[in-house]
């Protein structure tokens, strides 16, 4: 029962015995009067009424005496008088003194029979008042025997009066009691009913205050949320649990450009682009399923797409809101465009941090490269009459110069700027790539690489794994000053979900684990707890970023990983990267068996390239092959040969950065001249550093320096083999052959 309601009960109940209450007092003082007028009139008047109707018939007797003995001033009319006082008397018991009277034994006999009596003597006695005295006597005599029980009938009117007025006093006074008690009740129960009348009023308000209290705090809670919704930065989105959009805040219409009016009542999917909008509703589906709690809460990044069409990375957490109408989701949406360009920059950052601390190890590395390279030419040309023993030389060159190659095209890669790009890598091939320029910066500690034999496949950037891994390598050898061994491995294993329960979002499965192992002097459990912080370095100041750890932490999380450490003070310390187990990558080999590099009739071939050194290896190999080649320094001057023999060449060999305008440029200036000229670029730099390859040629080949004679000959033999055969399909289709 509601308050109100309460109240208006206890109301209507108070009123009805405050008016019991009243009448029971009305009542009760009436009762109270009648019973003392009962007793002061009634009993007295009966008692009065007895006592005169004996008196008179006293007075009766004596005026009927005196009249007999003849005083003179008594006489008939006296007694007439008297006896008619006397028969008054005597009617006054036939109506309520009567009923009085026959509740005493024998009264009514006693009157009635005075009554006969003088009825039967009252002729007589008035004939004979002046006549015979003896007859006279004889009535006196008669009336006379009345005498005694009339006073007989006082007696017990008296006695029996008493009696009646006694019962009558106690019957009243238990009347009184009686009603003293339903009164007293009435009045306690009305207090009481007073009591919490006031009790619940004061309830009542406290009810209405706490009530008005908690709606204005719920009012100026909504107002503080509405407030919050408004002004967050992050967008927030609620949606059914169909996907259908019901409420879109002032920064979800900033991030995705979308008026609230225009998304709601519309599925999630139109914020996603086109091939991530098939895939919503499965994403739906999975977080009603029985592993959506794992997805609950969870943050993930993906792609939107703003009402202008425009793609850009955005991060999502979506919680759960159970209702009376059904489950709804709630997804914090963050643009973070700026915070992708700013971790790239850092791990940019971070990998010249990287390169630098590469530099001497490489310079060191390529020192006796250069070194075994000019020794073993100088000891060619000593003797250049013995053949063998220049070949050997010459072999010597050879290995080392492809040594030299191969450390500079993995410093390209690890320095050369770049999206995160996962794919299907063999982790134990990236570490046995990785061990070449390891070995220069170890320094006085000793490397061992513990590769599994098996392939051990996993999605993931192995550029950013790379630098990862030579990142832990660094700090394990600054850990070891004084000399040590460091390992590095990989094993294949299975995680159960007791060991990724403390690692939030992976989950049980195989693993392909890489270990980083140090014999240094270990991390004690404080620095522990921060170490993949962004900025935290235990490092000198203007020695250390504090980014090396935060960036392998991001590139393994990001590669749907983990990344565990284990370490002991004075022991070492162990850093393990698991990235979950993927099929082994299927290779496109090679069927097909090289074009010949050679060709019957030579080719035109146009050489652009400021180095001469470089140029002149290129028109050696080119010449050998049996093509024409014309050199040039700088694009002008390729640019006038190319009109001198004629404004036609086959191919265009040209370096990509020179003085002047560079390969990109020529390239567009001689294919808008010439529409099937085939082009090859050369550079030392990497691949991504040509300009914009949207504006090259379609049909362009890239060749890195320092580059193998026998590629540079594959590749023109391919672009002429090519040429050919659509010019022969071309005369055949002509001429119908």
């Amino acid at each position: 029962m509601t308050p109100p309601r309460r109240r208006r009960r206890h109301a209507w109940l108070l009123i009805a015995i405050l008016a019991f209450s009243a009448s029971l007092l009305v009542g009760f003082g009436r009762l109270l009067y009648e019973d003392r007028t009962h007793q002061e009139h009634a009993t007295p008047i009966f008692n009065w009424s007895v006592a005169q109707l004996q008196l008179e018939f006293w007075r009766f007797l004596d005026t009927l005496d005196r009249v007999a003995l003849g005083s003179g001033n008594v006489d008939t009319d006296d007694l007439a008088l008297r006896l008619d006082i006397l028969w008054s008397r005597i009617n006054l018991f036939g109506g309520v003194e009567g009923e009085r009277l026959a509740a005493i034994d024998g009264a009514a006999d006693t009157v009635a029979a005075l009554a006969r009596t003088l009825r039967t003597a009252e002729p007589k006695l008035l004939a004979l008042a002046s006549g015979d005295a003896a007859t006279f006597e004889a009535l006196r005599t008669r009336l006379g025997v009345h005498a005694l029980p009339l006073y007989r009938l006082a007696q017990r009117t008296s006695h029996r009066m008493q009696a009646s007025a006694n019962e009558e006093h106690q019957r009243t006074a238990r009347t009184h009691w009686v009603l003293s008690a339903l009164l007293f009740g009435t009045f306690v129960t009305g207090a009481l009913l007073i009591v919490l009348s006031i009790r619940e009023a004061r309830a009542a308000s406290r009810l209405s205050t706490a009530t008005n209290l908690a709606e204005k705090r719920a009012q100026d809670g909504e107002r503080h949320i509405r407030a919050i919704v408004e002004t967050v930065r992050d967008g927030l989105i609620t949606t059914d649990a169909s996907g259908i959009i019901e409420s879109f805040n002032p920064a979800a219409e900033r991030i995705f450009g979308y008026p609230a009016s225009r998304v709601i009542g519309e599925n999630f999917s139109i914020l996603l682009p086109e091939p991530c909008q098939n895939g919503h509703d499965g994403h739906i589906a999975g977080y009603a399923g029985p592993n959506g709690s794992d997805t609950i809460g969870a943050t993930s990044q993906f792609e939107g797409v703003r009402s202008d069409g425009s793609k850009f990375p955005l991060e999502l957490a979506v919680a759960e809101m159970a209702g009376g109408g059904g489950s709804r989701f709630v997804g914090t949406v963050r643009d973070i465009t700026k915070r992708k360009q700013t971790e790239d920059q850092l791990r940019h950052a971070q990998k010249m941090e990287s390169l630098g601390a590469l530099t001497g190890g490489v310079a060191h590395e390529f020192n006796n490269l250069l070194n075994a390279i000019g020794g073993y030419s100088q000891m060619a040309l000593r003797k250049t009459d013995d053949a063998e023993r220049v070949r050997k030389c010459l072999e010597q060159v050879v290995k080392a110069s492809d040594q030299a190659a191969g450390l500079m095209s993995k410093m390209l890669a690890f320095a050369r700027k770049q999206v995160l790009a996962p794919k299907v890598v063999d982790i134990g091939a990236v570490l046995a790539d990785l061990e070449v320029m390891l070995r220069p910066l170890i320094g006085g500690n000793s490397l061992r690489m513990d590769i599994a034999d098996k392939q051990t496949h996993a999605k993931v950037d192995p550029d950013q794994l790379s630098q990862g891994i030579l990142n832990l390598a660094l700090n394990g050898c600054h850990a070891m000053p004084d000399g040590g061994e460091l390992v590095i491995g990989n094993r294949v294993m299975d995680l159960d979900q007791g060991f990724v329960a403390g690692f939030p979002g992976a989950g049980p499965g195989r693993y392909v684990a890489t270990f980083v192992r140090d014999a240094g002097t270990g991390i004690d459990p404080d620095t522990l707890a921060h170490i993949f912080e962004p900025f935290f370095t235990t490092k000198d100041p203007g020695k250390g970023t504090g980014l090396g750890l935060s960036m392998v932490y991001g590139m393994v999380e990001q590669s749907g990983g983990i990344i565990d450490v284990e370490s002991e003070v004075g022991v070492g310390t162990t850093f393990t990267i698991y990235l979950p187990l993927a099929a082994e990558a299927s290779e496109c080999a090679e069927n097909a068996s090289r074009p010949d590099s050679t060709m019957a009739d030579g080719a035109t071939i146009l050489v652009a390239e400021d180095r001469q050194p470089v140029r002149d290896l290129a028109r050696r190999v080119l010449e050998e092959l049996g093509h024409v080649v014309l050199t040039a320094a700088d694009s002008d001057q390729a640019v006038e040969l190319y009109r001198q023999h004629g404004g036609h060449i086959d191919v265009l060999l040209t370096d990509v950065v020179m003085a002047g305008k560079d390969g990109s440029e020529l390239a567009r200036e001689l294919v808008a001249e010439q529409p099937d000229l085939k082009v090859i670029f050369m550079s030392g730099f990497a691949e991504a550093k040509l300009l914009d390859r949207e504006k090259l040629p379609s049909e362009c080949v890239f060749l890195p320096k320092p580059f193998d004679p026998d590629e540079l000959g594959r590749i023109v033999g391919e672009l002429l083999n090519e040429r050919q055969s659509r010019g022969e399909n071309m005369r055949e289709a002509r001429f119908g052959t």
